[in-house]
């Protein structure tokens, strides 16, 4: 298989140039090809910079240029070529090839002489039977127009065209044959336009500088926060990242923190591990009656999850009915503000919502602050079975119809590149209007697995994630906990035979038992909520039961995309995720 550079395919890529790049790094017929996609040229001679859609190298024959477009349609004519239904349909492809090809023969002249260098313009949205009529023109031959029908086979068509080139009298006269390019001239050319300049700060300086941007994204909301404290009920409405989490937080504290009032505070989630996050942050305020859902009504019924088997829809429906009917017997209710987190979680259950009625100084609210954070699309902790809830802000109006709705699209926590893909997840182009964390281009990264190759592939992200950051600033995320890779890393140790990259995972990930291992491990439900500078999500795969049934498959791809979406934008600064094909 060919050599991509970069190896996967870029969340941000042209639409002509995708079909390409899938076919060049699915191709089976390319052996050591090396292919470098959207090659930079920065002022090379006198020319402005540059940029090559594709430079494919191959070994033994030489090097081919490829220019890839999209358009509707062409016309070519005495003023030259024109593509229709592109921006820049003026533009010239062949003027643009031939610009690129020099650049590069250029380039590569004082250090490697001169190769063979072909050119392509593959139009990926035309097929040969609407090219019938081109028969080539003065500047450009019919062979180096490729269409859409020529991806089939794109190492033969690539293949063909160069040595078509490579065979004319004047190209043999000039250049150097095609067979010498391998070896160590090859090698020469390929680092020559990898143009690889490392050089790498301490992890230490990297930890500073992270820290201090996520210092000033904590901030970042006060002009928000000053605007809208005023108002007694408040639904911060926004994607993952838009620090809807802080705004509830600032707003317990300050009331709890109130002047000459002995105010009573209840902060509430549907997850354990954001109830554990703000705990530890808010330990010093005692009072502070900070809970999930589930823990808070078992205490005020005096039931156990061991009861949960015993009743049908047990946190659903009776475990909250019963404890809203017993509240006014319990330490709590009355309280004077009421913040709920990931409320998406909470509007699908009605009487859920009526146990925080009861909470509350009145049912309507009246005397009672009531502050929801919510995202419609983080609905994966909804029961099995139950749809999602298409507008929970609507759910958040019913339990108050003074609640105003702050609509938020700053992103406060991920990298622009992240927060990128987070968009696609979304399916929506427009989630953040900006980013106050900084990132580069190696920010997300997907790499296919299988069940046999994740674990390598697991312990290599893992590697090099550590030289960037703490242990304790990664996180492995998983849609499962039972079938994760996680767990099966751990029970490994009662295994006879050891699996040998199994061992080695077992020193970093965290034993929850023996407390062993230094990088922690959740399924994305648990983590929901929280976020880490790194995150490795692990065993989106689709097993072999589903792909019997093509709606069944759909369907868990589907699921896959919702539970990615919350996974993704748990991370500050980079994030792997090891998939398998279905999700390319």
């Amino acid at each position: 298989m060919a050599h991509m550079h970069p190896r996967q395919i870029p969340a941000s890529i042209a639409a002509s140039e995708r079909p390409l790049f899938k076919a060049f790094s699915a191709a089976k017929n390319v052996g050591e090809w090396h292919i470098f996609h959207s090659l930079k040229m920065h002022q090379i001679s006198d020319r402005v910079q540059g940029e090559a859609d594709f430079v494919v190298l191959i070994p033994g024959e030489g090097i081919v240029v490829i220019e890839a477009k999209g358009p509707s349609g062409i016309i070519v004519d005495e003023d030259g070529w024109r593509l229709l239904g592109l921006p820049e349909k003026n533009k010239d492809p062949i003027e643009q090839l031939d610009i690129v090809r020099q650049e590069i023969t250029d380039f590569l002249k004082p250090r490697v002489g001169l190769i063979p260098i072909a050119r392509i313009l593959w139009i990926t949205t035309l097929t040969n039977e609407d090219m019938a009529e081109f028969n080539g023109d003065i500047n450009v031959g019919k062979w180096e127009v490729l269409t859409m029908d020529h991806l089939e086979d794109v190492g033969t068509e690539t293949l063909r065209v160069l040595q078509r080139y490579s065979d004319n009298p004047a190209v043999k006269a000039e250049y150097r044959s095609g067979t010498e390019f391998r070896g160590a001239l090859f090698q020469s050319t390929l680092n020559a336009l990898a143009q690889e300049f490392k050089v790498t700060a301490s992890k230490q300086t990297l930890a500073e500088f992270r820290e201090a941007q996520l210092d000033e994204s904590e901030y970042g909301f006060h002009k928000v926060y000053d605007q809208v404290k005023r108002n007694p009920h408040l639904y911060f409405d926004g994607p993952a990242g838009t620090a809807k989490s802080g705004f509830l937080r600032r707003f317990a504290l300050e009331c709890y923190e109130e002047e000459g009032r002995n105010n009573k505070v209840l902060m509430l989630s549907w997850s354990e591990l954001v109830t554990d996050y703000n705990s530890r942050e808010y330990e010093a305020y005692k009072d502070m009656d900070i809970k999930d859902f589930g823990a808070l009504m078992l205490e005020i019924t005096g039931l156990s999850k061991d009861d949960k088997d015993k009743y049908p829809n047990f946190y659903s429906e009776y475990l909250p009915q019963l404890a809203a009917s017993m509240v006014q017997n319990s330490p709590y209710g009355n309280y004077d503000l009421i913040a709920i987190d990931e409320f998406q979680d909470v509007a699908s259950r009605p009487m859920v919502l009526e146990f925080v009625r009861a909470l509350a100084k009145r049912p309507d609210f009246v005397g009672t602050k009531l502050v929801i954070a919510g995202d419609q699309r983080q609905q994966i902790m909804r029961d099995r079975d139950v749809p999602m809830v298409q507008d929970p802000w609507g759910v958040a109006l019913a339990l108050t119809p003074t609640i105003i709705n702050v609509g938020l699209a700053d992103n406060y926590r991920n990298s622009p590149e992240i927060g990128e893909v987070v968009e696609k997840l979304a399916g929506s182009k427009h989630l953040y209007d900006s980013y106050i964390v900084e990132g580069g281009k190696s920010s997300f990264e997907l790499i296919e697995v299988n069940v046999a190759t994740q674990p390598t592939q697991l312990l290599k992200a893992i590697q090099e994630f550590q030289t960037e950051f703490e242990d304790s600033d990664i996180r492995i995320l998983s849609p499962y906990i039972k079938e994760s890779l996680a767990t099966w890393v751990i029970k490994e140790k009662q295994s006879s035979t050891i699996h040998p990259i199994a061992k080695q995972l077992q020193g970093l990930l965290k034993d929850l038992d023996d407390g062993s291992g230094s990088i922690p491990w959740r399924t994305i439900q648990k983590f929901k909520g929280l976020e880490s500078q790194a995150v490795i999500v692990t065993d989106i795969m689709i097993k072999d039961e589903y792909l019997q049934d093509e709606d069944a498959k759909q369907a868990r791809i589907e699921r896959h995309i919702e539970q990615l979406y919350v996974a993704v934008s748990r991370a500050n600064f980079r994030v792997k995720v090891l998939c398998d094909s279905h999700m390319f």
